[in-house]
């Protein structure tokens, strides 16, 4: 079974966890209510706003049941 986790850190910093969605849109979405105005700027990673300041991830991880 596959979750996807998100997490949010400062460039150079430890990762914090912010929740798990199973679906990425719907991870996106759970972010996007704490971060409206985040944009994408890599594959599984978004920043937060125009400042770069925080950088979101959102993970796929194999669960095993």
């Amino acid at each position: 079974m596959k979750v996807y986790v998100m997490t949010v850190a400062k460039p150079f910093e430890e990762e914090t966890f912010k929740g798990v969605a199973s679906t990425k849109k719907r991870a996106e979405k759970e972010l996007r209510k704490m971060y409206p105005h985040m944009k994408p700027s890599g594959q599984d990673a978004y920043v937060a706003d125009n400042t770069n300041t925080l950088l979101l991830f959102i993970r796929e991880v194999e669960v095993l049941e």
